[in-house]
């Protein structure tokens, strides 16, 4: 059904909810934090980050589309619309989305057994918030939190950092408010 319809659509409690493009805030966003994973991440790895056109399938039937999602799944089929091993999920907030965003989808990224880490990007901050996967598999009571340009995001399920000055470029500090 999606396929034939002129916008992606997740799939919430059984009903399709229409999901909306970005504004050149969020894909300017998308962009940086793409390319400065596409660098860091190994060429030869199995990890490979995807922007907003790959979904994830949720266990309680939901499907999303995160922001960025880094699959590291040993056989990645080149032709399927799905992270097989969503890792790493990443959602840059708007104003706008802030509060759906952190209600809802936290909630069904938390449900997947492969993903290791969920990362909250501030688009009106340089702000990064990292919920993670402890080692009894449960969810971590509070988030790490990286913050000003200087900050260095950290995975630990991927052993990289990601320099938050990478993720803002071309940001002034005005276009930063919060």
């Amino acid at each position: 059904w999606e396929e034939r319809q002129e916008t992606k659509h997740e799939l919430v409690g059984g009903e399709p909810v229409s999901h909306h493009g970005k504004t050149n805030r969020i894909a300017r966003l998308l962009g940086n934090l793409r390319i400065a994973l596409i660098r860091i991440l190994p060429a030869n790895g199995p990890c490979e980050p995807f922007s907003s056109d790959i979904k994830v399938a949720i266990p309680n039937g939901n499907y999303r589309y995160p922001d960025l999602v880094i699959d590291c799944g040993q056989s990645k089929d080149i032709d399927t619309v799905f992270a097989e091993t969503p890792t790493v999920i990443f959602e840059i907030l708007s104003p706008s989305n802030r509060w759906y965003d952190r209600a809802n989808k936290i909630a069904d990224y938390q449900l997947l057994t492969a993903c290791r880490h969920i990362v909250i990007v501030w688009s009106t901050a340089a702000r990064i918030e990292v919920l993670s996967r402890t080692d009894d598999q449960s969810w971590a009571r509070s988030a790490d939190v990286y913050e000003g340009r200087d900050a260095q995001l950290v995975l630990p399920a991927l052993n990289i950092k990601v320099p938050l000055e990478d993720v803002y470029r071309g940001f002034a500090d005005s276009d930063l408010p919060d």
